[in-house]
This record gives structure tokens, sequence and C-alpha cells, in this order.
């Protein structure tokens, strides 16, 4: 039985504005020709949400650590099932993964909002202390 696209993402990726986001960043594969993939990392109370922005794919964490690890580890299954789902065919399973990742949509824009704003702030912060 093939799995389903939408068992294997987390279509509702939940998250609020207010969340504070402690960390972002990229992947890059190094064994397939799939684009970078963007991702956050919120600190929800006691618990991390990583999240592939591209992807709209997420994952848990006790710590930033942990969650950056869960997120490359779904985001690595997500590759190979795309595959199997492809019967195989490497070309066309990349294909779908690269469409899906620089397609629209008003969560991803909200994601990639908020990667902008922690990038733009860590720039802003670097040279304030290089100016201090």
């Amino acid at each position: 039985m093939k799995v389903s696209l939408d068992m294997l993402m987390n279509s509702s990726v939940n998250f609020n504005n207010a969340e504070e986001v402690v960390d972002y960043g990229e992947f890059s594969f190094t064994q397939a020709e799939l684009p970078v993939m963007k991702f956050i990392i919120l600190k929800k109370r006691e618990v991390y949400q990583a999240i592939c922005i591209d992807v709209e794919i997420d994952a848990v964490g006790n710590s930033l650590q942990g969650a950056r690890k869960n997120l490359e580890n779904t985001l690595n299954s997500y590759v190979i099932q795309m595959i199997y789902n492809y019967d195989g065919n490497e070309k066309a399973a990349i294909e779908d993964i690269a469409n899906t990742a620089f397609s629209k949509g008003s969560l991803k824009s909200r994601l990639f909002s908020r990667y902008n704003q922690a990038n733009q702030q860590r720039i802003m912060n670097k040279s304030l202390k290089k100016a201090t």
C-alpha cells in the first residue's frame, strides 16, 4: 500500500505569529537535486516546533537541536516516501517536491515573513554589536 502524501505531510501546520522564532536556517540535500529548504524553529511553551517552510512539514522536539534533527529526519522520510510513491522514479519525485517547494500559499507566505524577520533581526543585532 502506498502512503498518501496527506498522511506524510502535516498539511495543517499550526503556528501563531506571537510565538518566538528561536532559530532559522536551510537544509541542503546532498544525494538528490532538490532545492535548498528553509526552516524556522518556534518555541511553544516547553516544546520546540521546527517547520520546513518550502514543503510545509513540521516536527517537534524537547530542545532546539532535537526539533531540528526531527525535522531533518522527517524531510528525509518525505523524500524517500515521494520516490516510493513514484515507483522509484526519482526524477518525477524530485520534480513534484520542487513544484511543492516553489508553490505559493498563505501559510507559506506567513512562514517566509517570519523567516525574513528573524534574518533581518540577526543582521541588525550583528551590526549593532560591531558599532559598539
